[in-house]
């Protein structure tokens, strides 16, 4: 993404807040200030490097959209192991379970179109309840 202007993600913002924390359903409150308004998303694996040994792999995973409320365009980079792919897989699928059944069919679909050998969405969910115990023994 080219930009003429930079922006800087410390100023990026939002947030959740309420009683039952971002798991609840309607009883929070959000403040999109500074939020970016996702358009766009790419992901790859990458070779972890540490004092010039292989040393496992990584994700990086850029998000890029507008900032809410303004005209600026951002990207922005995030570096993580197979413990936070999990944790987002996880809290995406629970959204998936709560939004209903409109929002996992478009998943499902998705995952047929894009069929590069990720299998279906059972198989996913099969292969993150096999990551979540795993997390628990190492945690």
């Amino acid at each position: 993404m080219s930009t003429s202007e930079n922006i800087d993600p410390i100023r990026l913002g939002g947030s959740i807040s309420g009683p039952g924390g971002p798991h609840d359903r309607g009883a929070f409150i959000i403040d999109t200030t500074g939020c970016v308004l996702l358009n766009g998303i790419d992901v790859c694996t990458v070779d972890q490097v540490i004092a010039g040994k292989l040393a496992g792999q990584a994700i990086y995973m850029t998000l890029q959209g507008r900032v809410n409320k303004t005209t600026r365009q951002v990207q922005v980079g995030y570096l993580f192991g197979p413990d936070g792919a999990a944790a987002m897989i996880v809290e995406l699928l629970s959204l998936a379970d709560r939004h209903g059944s409109l929002l996992a069919d478009l998943v499902s679909r998705m995952v047929q179109a894009d069929n590069a050998g990720y299998g279906s969405i059972a198989a996913l969910r099969d292969a993150i309840d096999l990551a979540e115990e795993k997390i628990k023994k190492m945690g």
